[in-house]
Parts: structure tokens; C-alpha cells; sequence
């Protein structure tokens, strides 16, 4: 994989920035490959294996920095319902729960 040099110094400016301090290790495993530091040593180095630096690597030079910055993971992805649909099954099942009524799978399929 090759990098520019732009690349390289946008990698180093990041190492500087206190703000990215909690992306700092996945920076500087790019970093370091840019600059053809063999995959054993950052391996050795940061404790991270060869995969995730590979593919930070490449996630890098697809997207740029702000892939390594961005944490976005998590979300909504297997929802049967949406947010929406789920709210209003919910306020339901509050509202029977509130009357007493006692909240089964049967009754709440029915």
C-alpha cells in the first residue's frame, strides 16, 4: 500500500493533537506502517494483531482520518420495527401495565 507524503503528515499532525488522544494507538499503528515499519514490530509494539492493522490501514487510505477518529459502532441495525412502531408498541404495553393488566407474549401478540 502506498502513501503519500500528505498522508504521512496528516498522520504525524494527528499524533499531535491532544484531542485525538483516544484514537492515538490506531493513528500511530497507520503511521507506523506508512512509513514501512514491518507488521511484527507494530505488532510488538501497540499489541495489536496483523489484521487490524491491515485493516486500519486500508480503511485509512479508503476514507482518510476520519475513519480512525469515529467511533460508529453500535445503532439500530437488526430491528424488526422501527423507532417509531416500537414506541407506540411500547407506551401499550406501559398502558396495560399501568391498569394492572398482567403483560404476556400471548397478549401482547393477540
Amino acid at each position: 500500500m502506498e502513501f503519500t507524503n500528505e498522508m504521512i503528515t496528516e498522520l504525524k499532525t494527528a499524533l499531535k493533537d491532544k484531542n485525538l488522544a483516544p484514537y492515538h494507538k490506531r493513528i500511530q499503528a497507520v503511521y507506523l506502517r506508512a512509513i514501512q515499519t514491518p507488521y511484527k514490530s507494530i505488532m510488538d509494539m501497540l499489541d495489536v494483531s496483523h489484521d487490524t492493522v491491515w485493516r486500519l490501514t486500508k480503511k485509512y487510505q479508503e476514507h482518510g482520518l476520519t475513519c480512525l477518529t469515529s467511533d460508529a459502532r453500535g445503532g439500530r441495525r437488526h430491528a424488526y420495527m422501527t423507532v417509531e412502531e416500537e414506541q407506540t408498541f411500547l407506551s401499550e404495553q406501559l398502558a396495560s401495565a399501568v391498569n394492572g393488566e398482567f403483560v404476556t407474549v400471548e397478549t401482547s401478540l393477540g
